[in-house]
């Protein structure tokens, strides 16, 4: 049997609960207030509302659920991105730098050490080092 053939699931429990509430508050409202032209107004009211209420409500839900979808996807995919500077990325950027003829001079400008402050910090992002290092 379908997921949506299941008369017992929780969304069909839910729907019903929620029409039976809806007949009982109606059928209150007309027995109590005794004014069935108005209770049937109102009800008329309420269902032509119904669409654009339902309308907003899943373009909103849908607009969340998209936020979440696509901050879910980025943790992981930084996730995945660090795993591989910490697995591969390092041992990568040690090889590739024996090739490079400059690496020396960078790795002492790099290092950080107990002298490093604002100053050092601010030298150090303001250098204009290479993005295309000279291979050997």
């Amino acid at each position: 049997m379908t997921k949506m053939g299941k008369l017992g699931t929780w969304e069909m429990k839910l729907a019903l609960f929620l029409v039976a509430a809806s007949a009982i508050i109606y059928s209150t409202k007309m027995l109590l207030l005794h004014n069935p032209e108005n209770t049937i107004n109102y009800l008329f009211n309420a269902i032509g509302f119904l669409p654009i209420s339902v309308l907003l409500v899943t373009v909103v839900l849908n607009h969340l659920l998209t936020l979440r979808s696509h901050q879910e996807k980025m943790q992981k995919l930084n996730m995945v991105i660090g795993t591989f500077f910490a697995e591969v990325g390092n041992h990568l950027l040690t090889v590739l730098s024996d090739y490079d003829e400059d690496s020396a001079v960078l790795r002492n400008k790099l290092i950080i050490g107990d002298e490093w402050g604002g100053q050092t910090i601010f030298a150090v992002h303001q250098h204009p080092f290479r993005t295309t290092p000279p291979f050997r």
